[in-house]
């Protein structure tokens, strides 16, 4: 993944303790900057909707997941993973 983008990722929603080991990073930003997405970590889940505040939720807070149409709530708030989008590596 270039720098600049893992910058972005950083700064929009990937808001890792520096001891996290980050497992992957989906971009679903309709420009390709990595300003929206997600990424999973060994700690959590990070993510940002287009038009939402970033969001996270550490497995050990993990309480409610439910299936809506064509998307998911994450204890209350909107997740939502484009089927096209693939992961970045690292």
């Amino acid at each position: 993944m270039p720098k600049e983008l893992l910058e972005n990722v950083c700064k929009q929603f990937l808001f890792a303790d520096w001891k996290e080991k980050v497992w992957f990073i989906c971009d679903l930003s309709l420009k390709e900057n990595c300003k929206e997405g997600f990424a999973m970590t060994d700690k959590g889940l990070y993510w940002r909707a287009p038009f939402d505040k970033p969001r996270q939720v550490m497995y050990y807070e993990l309480r409610d997941i439910k299936k809506e149409k064509n998307w998911l709530t994450i204890n209350g708030h909107f997740f939502n993973a484009n089927p096209l989008a693939q992961p970045q590596t690292l």
